[in-house]
């Protein structure tokens, strides 16, 4: 899991459904 720098959680190998919890925009 990579936290980025505007605040969002990227995890790699996942699904998008799992990607950005705070980027409805995903």
């Amino acid at each position: 899991v990579v936290v980025m720098a505007e605040g969002k959680v990227q995890t790699i190998g996942k699904p998008h459904e799992v990607l950005l919890k705070q980027d409805p925009s995903l």
